[in-house]
């Protein structure tokens, strides 16, 4: 963008121009002029156009000015401008660039011009440069903006729904630093489950919340999710009434940093028993089985819907919710929740298994009850 910098003013002049330019001819004169701005005016002291260098591919709506007056080429809120540098080349003051906008069927060109005087003050070059270019980039700029506001906006929404699933979740979940495995976050459910006051957990370290027998069973599990995404849930008492519970261990990046979300679930609330004949059969079904809770999150599940997931085994699954793996988000859970609950079952429904990071999914028939 052209500022008052690209005048002429507090710049160190030539020091051999005598020299340098007293022998400059007309046609050097007039590249110089030409090369100096997009358009180059040559104007007498009221400001008629005596003659102009221009592309008139760039300015097509410029052609057919000579013998006009500047003035008339701009827009009215542009005239102005047109006086003041004409009054200033007057008084020989030195210019700074003023913009104008000339008027087209395109619409209006924006040209930014400095006005020279010349011939002992008989006449007047404007040198005007285009800024249509440095328009759309501004332009550009704006709509990036504006599109990294909507994002940030977004982002923070998001940021406060899940803060705000994290509060209210019943299961305990703590965010561990993984270097030093000091909790950096603990939500209600997990001061709880752990036996302690509200607010006390960040800042100590995870090992202190599991009683001493189950430190190595914990540097097994967090070693063995920073490295892989497939690990099944280790069972571990708690320091505070050596209560059993069942630790799952997820590992992710952020800020350029390591960090675990550690999942604390009674285990007693997993214990399943599958040694009846009729489960021995549904384990060994060639159709893919799962059973869930309340809460839509996995209790447990048979070897063909472990296999069709790619799970490692049934423990990596339990406790993670259906919506993971199971259908469109927020439509076809919700739909088949809906079938249960008028008629008791979903019938046949077509819906779609995601597996892992995929976001299309394999298309799946379902029933449930």
């Amino acid at each position: 963008m052209l500022t008052r910098k690209h005048s002429i003013e507090g710049k160190h002049p030539f020091e051999k121009a005598a020299e340098l330019f007293q022998s400059l001819d007309a046609d050097a004169a007039m590249k110089l002029a030409m090369m100096a701005g997009d358009v180059t005016l040559v104007l007498d002291d009221t400001g008629t156009i005596l003659d102009a260098a221009f592309d008139p591919r760039e300015f097509p709506a410029f052609s057919g000015w000579i013998g006009s007056n500047w003035i008339e080429t701009v827009t009215d809120e542009s005239r102005p401008k047109i006086m003041e540098m004409l009054a200033a080349a007057r008084r020989g003051e030195v210019q700074h660039w003023r913009q104008v906008n000339h008027p087209s069927r395109d619409g209006e060109v924006p040209i930014r011009y400095a006005v020279l005087s010349i011939n002992g003050g008989a006449h007047r070059i404007a040198f005007g440069r285009d800024l249509r270019e440095a328009g759309k980039l501004q332009q550009r700029l704006l709509q990036v903006q504006q599109s990294l506001e909507r994002d940030y906006l977004r982002m923070r929404q998001l940021e406060a729904r899940y803060r705000m699933l994290f509060e209210r979740s019943t299961e305990a979940v703590l965010i561990i630093e993984a270097a030093t495995l000091r909790i950096r976050e603990a939500n209600p459910a997990a001061h709880a489950l752990a036996g302690v006051r509200g607010g006390s957990l960040p800042g100590k370290k995870l090992p202190s919340v599991l009683d001493k027998a189950s430190h190595d069973t914990l540097q097994g599990l967090v070693g063995a999710a920073l490295v892989s995404d497939t690990v099944s849930p280790s069972r571990m008492k708690l320091a505070r009434g050596a209560r059993d519970v069942m630790v799952s261990v997820t590992g992710f990046t952020q800020d350029r940093g390591q960090f675990l979300l550690v999942r604390l679930v009674p285990a007693s609330e997993r214990a399943i028993t599958l040694s009846s004949p009729v489960m021995d059969l549904v384990d060994n079904m060639p159709d893919a089985f799962v059973v869930a809770d309340s809460n839509l999150e996995i209790v447990t599940a048979n070897a063909a819907f472990v296999e069709l997931i790619q799970a490692a085994s049934v423990d990596q699954l339990r406790g993670r919710h259906l919506s993971e793996s199971i259908g469109r988000p927020g439509i076809d859970l919700d739909l088949i929740e809906g079938q249960i609950d008028q008629h008791g079952a979903a019938r046949n429904v077509s819906t779609v298994l995601r597996i892992g990071h995929d976001t299309e999914g394999e298309p799946v028939e379902l029933s449930a009850v």
